[in-house]
């Protein structure tokens, strides 16, 4: 019994030894590792930023027991997020480099994002590794899409949102180049437009883009590619480039593109899926007969059903030169249909008889249209928001006398300064004026005014700098912007090598620029409250509403 409990303590304490010698000898082969080693006291170790901002990290690098040859280290900077049922398994690597510099582009997200730099020794494998947590907050609200060329057959958007356009915003948020930062390539063709379609408590949020090569659409919120060319057509069809894409602040279930002069129609009204695809071409009714070649302008009714107006569109046929309209419907191929017999002896919307130059909803929702007979100028405006007979209690139409006079008035502008050279118009949706912009200047039109003078509104550009794009900044549907509606005006300017984009502020009852701040002293109503540099040739630009869910 003795001999056996001798033996077990001998065991005992054979076993201890081992197990200090085995510490000892780890200890001793720890110290002689010279492990890399990153300092995390006093540094920033959480980040909040916006959607496509850039996350800036410069890591404090140390080491055990000598200092190492940045050559002998490797780096690298993943991703991921951090909610519980993710892990590193979903990372996507950032960086390579030992500082972090990186536009961040991962969607806003609740839970918060690892950003996880590994530093490997290579002169012995050795890796450190540090976590940092960094939340993501949503970057795109209301303001303005900037479409533009770097001449070389590629194009790219910026969006752009000032304190100005949006008051509650503590600073302006200018996202470069936002296309090719989500997507990673460049957009493909020379530009041609911008649009936007915003749908209020809905999924509907696109950006449209069109190049000379590419129909785009694009997610409202972080401008993500969703579909591509054929892929928005309902059925096969040649591709053809088109020319307009808009909905209405009231109609906004409606999206009608104009596509080599035909009309083509999404209508989530008919389609509760939320279609993307645009319908075949809609055809003429029998009442208009024959073909229809339609110029790049829609307007949208300000009240959008079967009982009140009662069209989803008015759009001008440059065939037979007259407007022509898109009645509403619950059908997504509902014909295009003319308008009542006119009684008006100021003009026929059902003859007009002149080319269209623009076309424009502006003050008390009236469409105003500039045509020329190849000689004159003049601009004409119509009452398109009573545009069909009314329906009594029974569902049976009455006759309503007022959609026989839709012309309001015309005006002839011929004898307008720099008028025959004018390449870009605006309607004000809040005054009576009307703007056009040669390549240089830039003037308002008083129509109601007794008389009839137009007024240049800009200093001069700096010289060689040409106008490319105009927009008033309308947010005409969209009530948390109504104090800003119509109070800017975006101006976009090219010298050959640079584009420029101006924001001037404007009293939206006469057009004129309305600067109230001090500028070394002197207030210049003319003069910007912004000026954004460094683009390619800016080619368009569209407002872009936030919507509200």
């Amino acid at each position: 019994m003795m001999t056996y409990i001798y033996k077990a303590l001998l065991l005992a304490v054979t076993l201890v030894a081992l197990h200090s010698c085995y510490e000892d000898k780890g200890n001793y082969s720890y110290g002689e590792i010279n492990e890399v080693y990153i300092d995390t006291v006093g540094v920033d170790m959480i980040f909040a930023l916006d959607q496509f901002d850039t996350l800036s990290i410069i890591p404090d690098i140390s080491f055990t027991l000598k200092d190492v040859d940045e050559s002998e280290l490797e780096f690298k900077w993943v991703m991921y997020s951090d909610a519980w049922s993710k892990d590193e398994s979903y990372a996507e690597e950032l960086s390579t480099e030992k500082n972090l510099k990186v536009q961040i582009t991962q969607e806003p997200d609740d839970d918060a994002y690892a950003v996880v730099l590994y530093v490997t020794n290579k002169q012995n494998n050795t890796v450190s590794q540090v976590k940092y947590n960094v939340s993501i907050l949503p970057s795109v609200v209301s303001g303005l899409m900037v479409l533009h060329t770097d001449g070389n057959g590629q194009s790219d958007l910026d969006y752009i949102a000032t304190t100005n356009a949006v008051p509650t915003l503590d600073k302006q948020k200018w996202l470069h180049n936002v296309y090719s930062a989500m997507n990673g390539s460049k957009i493909i063709g020379e530009p041609d437009f911008v649009s936007t379609v915003r749908v209020n408590r809905s999924v509907i949020d696109y950006v449209y883009v069109v190049t000379d090569q590419q129909f785009l659409q694009l997610s409202g919120t972080n401008f993500e590619l969703q579909h591509q060319d054929l892929e928005l057509y309902k059925q096969d069809q040649e591709f053809v480039i088109p020319q307009y894409v808009g909905h209405g602040p009231d109609c906004h279930y409606v999206t009608l593109m104009i596509n080599n002069g035909q009309v083509q129609n999404i209508n989530n009204q008919a389609s509760q899926a939320w279609d993307v695809q645009f319908s075949r071409p809609l055809s003429p009714s029998s009442n208009l007969g024959g073909e229809l070649d339609l110029a790049p302008y829609v307007y949208f009714s300000d009240n959008c059903s079967a009982t009140t107006v009662g069209q989803a569109g008015v759009m001008y046929d440059q065939l037979n030169k007259r407007f022509v309209r898109l009645e509403f419907s619950f059908w997504e191929e509902a014909s295009i249909i003319g308008f009542p017999d006119q009684t008006s002896i100021k003009f026929d919307v059902n003859n007009i008889g002149k080319d269209l130059i623009f076309f424009e909803k502006g003050y008390r929702g009236h469409g105003f249209a500039v045509f020329t007979d190849g000689t004159s100028r003049e601009l004409y405006r119509a009452d398109f928001n009573k545009t069909n007979p009314l329906y009594d209690e029974n569902g049976e139409p009455y006759e309503n006398e007022a959609v026989h006079n839709l012309a309001v008035n015309s005006y002839d502008l011929s004898a307008l300064p720099e008028i025959y050279d004018a390449e870009f118009y605006a309607c004000g949706p809040l005054g009576n004026f009307f703007l056009y912009a040669s390549d240089r200047n830039i003037y308002t039109y008083s129509y109601a005014a007794s008389k009839k003078v137009a007024t240049l509104i800009n200093d001069a550009f700096p010289d060689g700098e040409e106008i490319t794009s105009m927009k008033i900044y309308n947010t005409d549907w969209f009530y948390p912007l109504d104090d800003v509606n119509a109070t800017l005006l975006y101006v976009a300017t090219w010298n050959g090598s640079e584009g420029k984009l101006y924001e001037f502020k404007i009293n939206r009852a006469s057009g004129r620029l309305n600067n109230k701040e001090e500028i070394d002293g002197i207030v210049n109503p003319n003069a910007p409250t912004n000026v954004f540099t460094g683009f390619g040739k800016i080619v368009d630009m569209s407002v872009k509403l936030e919507g509200l869910d």
